[in-house]
């Protein structure tokens, strides 16, 4: 008899949007008008618009009004270029067409997913996980600190206010994992200091003079939460509570137990009071 061959075509390349807002994505190294776009909850075929260019997308958020909008002079950035290639999870800061928009409002702190599937592979772009790749904890008491990615251009900056615990997502998750961060003190700066931050551990302590007869060290360490990154700014203050806090925790508890023996006529009665340590 005969025999039938079955031919599936599958695409390399997908794009699943996961959230709830419009994207558009574009081919890095190619002209703006070649963008496209993605509705919520949707997915695309990638199709690289120039087979010799760098293959990689970048994307930025657009607003319902936008979106409905067949203009292609919007303005707004990008986000850098995320590689297909680099399968697994990365933190990405996605920014938001409008130029109006600015500040830590100019963009959306995302995940990126990359993923194979048969001969496909799958680039899911959702909600930042319930675990962050970094969060950064300002502990001290006085001190503001402003933080970007290092050696990455157009990088974002951020402030973290005393007392303040922030996420922090990657403007290019493919470039090394240094924050430059800037320690502020009513908007004089007072010191910087580069932090890498797949170093585990405590830093040198960095000296920040508010005046010549004011001086002070700040602690900078990281240590891993799970799939999370921790970075901790201490302040001498802070870092003596925190230290004593691990004292307390690491004493011996005290075990106190009572015991009473009573002996009735042929009946023995043994009564044991014991706080468990």
């Amino acid at each position: 008899g005969n025999k039938t061959k079955l031919v599936t075509i599958l695409p390399r390349f997908v794009l699943c949007n996961h959230l709830n807002e419009h994207l558009e994505l574009l081919q890095v190294g190619v002209d703006e008008a070649e963008k496209k776009r993605v509705e919520p909850g949707q997915m695309k075929v990638i199709t690289w618009s120039d087979e010799s260019t760098d293959r990689r997308l970048r994307l930025r958020m657009v607003s319902n009004e936008e979106h409905r909008s067949t203009s292609s002079e919007q303005g707004g950035s990008w986000s850098s270029g995320i590689s297909f290639l680099s399968l697994g999870y990365s933190s990405l800061k996605l920014p938001k067409c409008s130029e109006a928009a600015q500040g830590a409002a100019a963009f959306m702190n995302v995940t990126a997913h990359a993923l194979m599937q048969g001969n496909s592979t799958i680039l899911v772009v959702k909600d930042r996980n319930e675990k962050p790749a970094l969060l950064v904890k300002n502990e001290t008491r006085s001190i503001t600190i402003a933080m970007m990615q290092a050696d990455v251009k157009d990088a974002r900056e951020e402030t973290i206010n005393p007392g303040d615990v922030n996420d922090y997502s990657w403007d290019d998750p493919h470039m090394p994992p240094i924050l430059h961060l800037r320690f502020c003190l009513n908007s004089l700066e007072l010191s910087r200091f580069d932090c890498n931050v797949d170093r585990l551990g405590r830093f040198p302590p960095i000296v920040i003079h508010h005046n010549p007869y004011d001086v002070t060290n700040l602690h900078v360490s990281v240590h891993a939460d799970g799939p999370t990154k921790v970075l901790r700014i201490e302040d001498e203050q802070s870092s003596q509570r925190s230290d004593k806090s691990d004292i307390r925790t690491q004493r011996p508890r005290r075990t106190v137990a009572t015991h009473i023996s009573l002996s009735l006529s042929r009946i023995g009665v043994s009564i044991i009071d014991s706080v468990p340590s």
